[in-house]
């Protein structure tokens, strides 16, 4: 018990900066515009025509990513490792910490602190889709007329029209759209973006350990971030083999098997890949952590 409240605190310890960090309300703040800027426009002709449109929108911000500057989870996931790129996290009083409650329980509780950092940014993000949605939000598991207008048109306008009149920050999951239903895409998307931006955390930590830097462990987890939308772009010259090779490609519900023949992804497959990746990882932290060699400086009072 005492060791679960020992990583548990220093859990707590990363997240009480959050208060006086504005770094960390400024990337909510951008994270909140973008996800407006990409959604909006759905939202927009769902309320001015008076159509119904679901709160799950979180597949849209994980359409597959092409080189482009407006791919959504390139800038998301960006602005993720910017949130945990000081990862290792020390402050004054973590030396003493570490000395007190043991070294294990100190990287332990970074990690989990990562997850639950995730894990805020993917309810942060589902809870922006859900507001700006508001008043036509539908609560019910069909992806509303709002949505399904830009792929089937109306008996008034065709889906062409739709997008002169109400213009729209990015494309719909269309094959998604068509055959499966919301919530269960929100569900696979939301754990898959947890697990995608774990994933991302834990890199950018165990290789800012590795090289006693905060700068290296960025530009690694940004590497996995532009690769995916290279992987994208020669998906079918390699018959669907590419997406394998970036977890952030595993986030995209349009690339699994349910919705298109040709994928090699598929939700067991998925899982077993993050699952892997990430004890993985974990046990990388664990035996660099043990090499690191953590400074108590003092000032001039000796204090």
């Amino acid at each position: 018990m005492a060791a679960f409240k020992n990583i548990f605190a220093f859990s707590l310890l990363n997240f009480g900066r959050w208060k006086r960090d504005y770094r960390v309300w400024i990337l909510l703040a951008f994270a909140a515009l973008l996800t407006a800027d990409y959604i909006g426009g759905y939202a927009a002709y769902a309320r001015g025509e008076g159509r119904e449109i679901t709160f799950c929108l979180l597949p849209l911000l994980h359409y597959p990513s092409w080189i482009s500057l407006r791919a959504p989870k390139a800038l998301f996931y960006t602005l993720f490792i910017l949130l945990v790129c000081d990862a290792p996290f020390m402050y004054k009083i973590t030396p003493y910490a570490v000395l007190r409650s043991r070294r294990n329980r100190w990287w332990i509780g970074e990690c989990v602190y990562i997850a639950m950092a995730s894990l805020f940014f993917m309810l942060f993000l589902a809870l922006c889709c859900l507001l700006i949605t508001v008043p036509a939000t539908s609560f019910e598991n069909a992806w509303g007329s709002g949505l399904t207008d830009y792929i089937f048109g109306t008996d008034q306008h065709s889906a062409l029209e739709l997008l002169q009149m109400y213009p729209v920050g990015i494309d719909l999951p269309g094959d998604a759209v068509r055959y499966l239903n919301p919530m269960e895409c929100q569900a696979y998307t939301f754990f898959a973006g947890w697990a995608s931006m774990t994933f991302l955390g834990m890199v950018t930590y165990l290789v800012n350990l590795l090289a006693r830097s905060r700068f290296w462990g960025v530009v690694a987890a940004a590497f996995f971030v532009m690769l995916d939308p290279v992987l994208m772009q020669y998906i079918y010259e390699t018959d669907f083999w590419s997406p394998l090779f970036s977890p952030i490609c595993w986030t995209s519900i349009e690339l699994l098997d349910y919705v298109n023949d040709m994928s090699r992804l598929n939700i067991p497959l998925v899982c077993l890949l993050y699952g892997v990746l990430l004890v993985a990882l974990v046990a990388a932290i664990g035996l660099a952590s043990k090499k690191i060699v953590i400074e108590v400086s003092c000032d001039e009072t000796g204090d």
